[in-house]
């Protein structure tokens, strides 16, 4: 199987990824806040409690610079999310960070930590322009496509759950999944799709293009 590390020249690029991180202390009282906001606030200079969207009051924000640059959004349950990380290595090393930084703050001993990846997007090329309206009038029962409000054709794929955000250029944007593996195989079956309105043929051939 190719991973997002060991990936071709054609297979698809992760520029976005997002992970959860759960971490276990060695003594949890279910009556009590896994982490305490609070001293986190006071005691690490670039951590703020949150004050807008959902996780307002309930979480504090972190930005890390070193090893990678990204955010940690910090739950008092002991939940850890991972913003802008831009690999899966680096969420590794992300993960690695909060908790070495959490450890040297909390009284509590970290005993173990476990990162899921939450979601992840990926961008690639189809080397060749696409007709877009042409594919989206064959393919209506996948795609949305309208040109009046933005550039970009919409592709939901059923089987394996991705979806592709296509432009006339033939680059496109990947989301929906959370395992690399999905984009590949997606990615194979989509080229054959945009094979077929291959705006490039049709230029060669002297037939009028439609984008």
């Amino acid at each position: 199987a190719v991973t997002a590390e060991k990936r071709g020249k054609d297979d698809p690029r992760v520029f976005s990824v997002t992970a959860r991180v759960k971490i276990r202390f060695e003594e949890e009282d279910p009556y009590e806040d896994a982490i305490d906001l609070q001293r986190l606030c006071f005691n690490l200079r670039n951590a703020e409690l949150d004050l807008k969207g959902r996780s307002a009051g309930r979480a504090v924000s972190m930005k890390f610079f070193k090893p990678v640059q990204f955010t940690a959004q910090i739950f008092a349950g002991g939940a850890v999310f991972l913003l802008g990380c831009r690999t899966l290595l680096a969420c590794r090393h992300a993960s690695a960070a909060v908790v070495k930084c959490l450890s040297r703050v909390l009284p509590k001993k970290i005993v173990k930590y476990e990162m899921k990846v939450s979601s992840m997007k990926a961008c690639a090329d189809l080397r060749h322009p696409v007709r877009l309206e042409g594919m989206y009038w064959d393919q209506r029962e996948h795609a949305a496509y309208e040109p009046e409000l933005f550039s970009g054709l919409i592709y939901r794929m059923k089987e394996p759950r991705v979806s592709f955000l296509l432009f006339v250029t033939g680059k496109l944007v990947m989301s929906g999944s959370k395992h690399y593996q999905d984009y590949v195989e997606a990615l194979e079956e989509f080229r054959e799709i945009a094979a077929e309105y291959n705006s490039a043929q049709y230029i060669a051939s002297g037939d009028p293009v439609v984008s």
